[in-house]
């Protein structure tokens, strides 16, 4: 009883807003804000290029948030049923590793799919480059940030023998809301 009233006179001493989440990187890793361009609200579509197979066009939602006292950005995603292809949806937490000098980024997708990855960030040419390594498939997401509120993006998913096996490739813009 008494650590129940303890924890209740805390929540009232707590400034108003202290559970809101931050609104940008922690300011100690000034590498997380080569991240940032990935925050906020966006409005996605792209094309799907499944090999040989198909090519459809997507459209969906994206949401990127600073989580953790602004150590990692969580974005999620949603894509619309299209064609007969199902609707989709995942979440992938990144972040920068100062231990070991790059960006990390896990991947977890609605279809059980979960994928780990490093980055690198070329400020010159505000592009985050994200690979990540599989059993049997490579994946390599280009992001580049051309101006406020846009982000061009490619997803290029290659075999062992480096075959591509699919592409995607699209345009995120930042919802004003």
């Amino acid at each position: 009883m008494l650590r129940c009233l303890g924890l209740l006179l805390l929540l009232f001493l707590l400034p108003a807003g202290a559970a809101d989440p931050p609104p940008g990187p922690a300011p100690d890793v000034p590498e997380l804000k080569a991240l940032a361009g990935y925050a906020g609200k966006w409005t996605t579509e792209g094309t799907f290029k499944l090999g040989e197979l198909a090519t459809f066009k997507v459209k969906g939602q994206t949401t990127g948030e600073w989580i953790q006292d602004g150590n990692f950005l969580r974005q999620s995603w949603a894509t619309e049923e299209v064609k007969g292809q199902p609707a989709l949806n995942g979440t992938t937490i990144m972040t920068y590793d100062s231990r070991k000098k790059v960006y990390r980024n896990s991947m977890f997708g609605s279809t059980g799919t979960f994928g780990e990855g490093t980055g690198t960030w070329d400020a010159a040419a505000r592009t985050m480059t994200w690979t990540t390594n599989g059993p049997a498939l490579t994946s390599v997401t280009k992001s580049r940030f051309p101006k406020e509120d846009v982000e061009e993006w490619t997803i290029t998913v290659t075999d062992r023998n480096g075959k591509v096996v699919s592409e995607m490739r699209g345009t995120n813009t930042r919802r004003k809301e």
